[in-house]
C-alpha cells in the first residue's frame, strides 16, 4: 500500500491547503486506506466497489496534477483571446495546460461524503452509506502557481474542452460538439455561452497558449 500513502501525502501537502473541493479528502481516503490494509493483512483481497475504484482513479489522477511543475508560467490572457480576429477563430487552437486533467465519472467522486464512521468502524469504512448515488459527473483538475483546484464541467463543456485538449482547432471541435449534440438530443450552446465557457476557462488558466495562423 505505499503507493496509497504517496496519494495520501501528496493531498496533505501545503499546494493543496487552500485547493476547492479537496480539504476533505485526507480523512475520507485514510478511511479507505485502513480499510484496506486490513483486508491486506487479513489475506483477502479487497473487493472494490466501482465507486471505490473511480474514486481512487481521481485521486491518482488530482496527485499527478498536484505533483507537476509550479514553476511553468503558461498562461492566455483575455486580452490575448479577444484580440483573435472573427476571420481566424475557426483555424485558431487553444492548447490547454500541461497542468490540466479531464475526468469523468459515474459518481460525484470530488465530493465529500457525508457519512462520519466511529473509530470501531474503521476497518468497515467505505461502506454502502458512504456511496452517493450514481451521478454522471464530468470534471477538470487544474493547476495554477499555489493551489489545485476542481471544476465540474456539463457534458457539453466536457466535450468541447476535450477536442481542445485533444488538439483540434476551434472550428473542428464545435462541428465535433454539433455531432455529439445531435446523437444525444442535447441542444447546442449559444454563442454567447461558448464565448462565457472559453472567457471563463481562460480566466481560471486552462490554455497555456494560442496557436493562430497568421
Amino acid at each position: 500500500m505505499k503507493w496509497f500513502g504517496s496519494i495520501l501525502q501528496t493531498i496533505s501537502s501545503p499546494i493543496l491547503d487552500n485547493a476547492t473541493n479537496f480539504q476533505s479528502f485526507t480523512g475520507n481516503y485514510s478511511k479507505l486506506h485502513n480499510w484496506m490494509d486490513h483486508s491486506h493483512t487479513a489475506n483477502k483481497t479487497p473487493d472494490l466497489t466501482a465507486f471505490q475504484k473511480q474514486r481512487i482513479a481521481f485521486v491518482e489522477l488530482m496527485a499527478e496534477v498536484a505533483q507537476s511543475d509550479s514553476a511553468v508560467k503558461e498562461t492566455v490572457t483575455l486580452a490575448e483571446l479577444r484580440s483573435i480576429t472573427p476571420a481566424k477563430w475557426m483555424d485558431a487552437r487553444l492548447v490547454t495546460s500541461s497542468r490540466l486533467r479531464l475526468f469523468h465519472a459515474d459518481f460525484p467522486v470530488h465530493r465529500e461524503s457525508g457519512s462520519s464512521a466511529s473509530n470501531n468502524q474503521q476497518n468497515r469504512a467505505m461502506s454502502q452509506e458512504d456511496h452517493p448515488a450514481p451521478e454522471a459527473t464530468w470534471l477538470v483538475v487544474v493547476r495554477s502557481q499555489k493551489e489545485c483546484l476542481c471544476h465540474e464541467l456539463t457534458a457539453r463543456q466536457f466535450h468541447l474542452l476535450s477536442d481542445f485538449h485533444s488538439g483540434f482547432t476551434v472550428g473542428e471541435s464545435l462541428e465535433r460538439l454539433s455531432y455529439w449534440s445531435d446523437e444525444n438530443d442535447v441542444q447546442f450552446p449559444l454563442p454567447e455561452e461558448l464565448r462565457d465557457w472559453i472567457e471563463s476557462w481562460t480566466t481560471d488558466r486552462f490554455f497555456a497558449c494560442m496557436d493562430v495562423k497568421s
